[in-house]
C-alpha cells in the first residue's frame, strides 16, 4: 500500500545544540557541529514536550547537514469485565494487548541563507518503520443442557499481528447475540520518502525553533495475521 501525504510540522523544535566554536558573529552552527531536536507542542499542557522522538544533525560545513532521527512508541491495555455467567461463579473475562513501534529515519539538508539568525533550508529524507503487535482474549461463557445441567466454557484466543475489535453484532432466532469482528492496531513495515522545506529561527546560540514542511510517499507492508483459538469446557455443574 502506497500513501501520499503533506505533512507540516508547525512546532518541531531543537532544545539545544553543542557547538564547538563559540563564536558571537552568529548563531547558526557551524562546520562539525552537532544537534539536537525534539517536538515542542505548546498547546499541550500535559505534555509539551514529546519524547518520542529524537532528532540529530551533523554539519559537514554551514550549508550541508545529515539529519538522523529516531522514533518508538508502545501501547499496552489490560482489562478484566465481568463474564455472563451463573450468580454464583465470579468469572471475569480478561484482555490484553499490546504493540510497539520503532522507525528510523536519515536524510540531508542544504541551508542556501547565510543569515545570522534565520536559517532556511531545502532537503531530503528517508525512513524505516516496524510495527509488531499481539493480543490475547480469555472469554467464559456457558453451555445449557436439557436436564438443567450446565458447563462453563473457556475459550482463548492468540491473535498475532494485530488486535481484535467489534465491528458489528446480529441477534439470532433463539435471541442469542453474535458479534462480527474486524481488526486494529495491524502490524507492518514501512519505508517512505519526502522532500523538504523548512526554516530555523535561532533565538540564542544553541537554542532555535524550526519548522518544516514535507510531501512524501510511504509503502506499507502489512504483516500476515494468525489467530489461535482455544476452547476447553472446564467445569460441570447440576442444579
Amino acid at each position: 500500500m502506497k500513501k501520499c501525504y503533506l505533512l507540516l510540522a508547525l512546532c518541531s523544535i531543537t532544545l539545544f545544540g553543542l557547538a564547538q566554536d563559540e563564536s558571537v558573529k552568529t548563531l547558526r552552527p557551524d562546520k562539525n557541529n552537532f544537534s539536537f531536536e525534539v517536538d515542542f507542542m505548546p498547546f499541550n499542557l500535559d505534555k509539551p514536550i514529546v519524547l518520542n522522538s529524537f532528532r540529530g544533525r551533523y554539519f559537514f560545513s554551514e550549508q550541508l547537514a545529515l539529519k538522523i532521527g529516531f522514533n518508538f512508541e508502545n501501547q499496552k491495555n489490560v482489562y478484566e469485565t465481568p463474564a455472563n455467567t451463573p450468580d454464583d461463579i465470579m468469572l471475569f473475562d480478561e484482555n490484553e494487548e499490546k504493540f510497539n513501534v520503532l522507525g528510523l529515519q536519515t536524510g540531508l539538508e542544504y541551508h542556501f541563507l547565510k543569515s545570522r539568525r534565520i536559517s532556511p533550508y531545502v532537503g531530503f529524507g528517508i525512513g524505516f518503520e516496524n510495527k509488531t503487535s499481539c493480543a490475547n482474549y480469555t472469554d467464559y461463557t456457558v453451555d445449557y443442557y436439557y436436564n438443567q445441567d450446565y458447563e462453563i466454557v473457556t475459550t482463548t484466543t492468540e491473535i498475532t499481528n494485530a488486535w481484535e475489535t467489534s465491528v458489528d453484532y446480529y441477534i439470532d432466532q433463539w435471541g442469542n447475540i453474535h458479534y462480527i469482528y474486524g481488526v486494529n492496531e495491524r502490524a507492518y513495515t514501512s519505508y517512505g520518502f519526502n522532500l523538504l522545506l523548512g526554516a530555523d529561527i535561532y533565538i540564542i546560540k544553541h537554542l532555535y525553533l524550526g519548522f518544516e514542511l514535507g510531501l512524501g510517499v510511504h509503502t506499507y507492508k502489512y504483516k500476515e495475521i494468525e489467530v489461535k483459538v482455544n476452547e476447553v469446557k472446564e467445569i460441570e455443574f447440576e442444579e
